[in-house]
């Protein structure tokens, strides 16, 4: 079973996806004027486009990042 999720995990399709939403992302937070969430965001979707899995876990790395802001002001 996990097996066939890291395949679709790893699959070109998943990867396409997860770099496509995580840019998107990056481009909000731009626009919200949060330079730092946008970089990290931009190269958790650098590293989507090669190995997802690794991709989910920067991603999720600036958004408790981006939440830790959000506390502090």
């Amino acid at each position: 079973m996990l097996t066939k999720l890291f395949n679709l995990l790893g699959s070109k399709r998943s990867r396409q996806l997860s770099t496509i939403s995580t840019l998107a992302e990056a481009v909000m937070a731009f626009k919200r004027g949060q330079k730092k969430v946008g970089a990290l965001l931009l190269g958790a979707a650098i590293i989507s486009y090669k190995r997802s899995e690794l991709g989910y876990l920067a991603q999720l790395a600036a958004k408790l990042y981006q939440r830790k802001l959000s506390k502090a002001n």
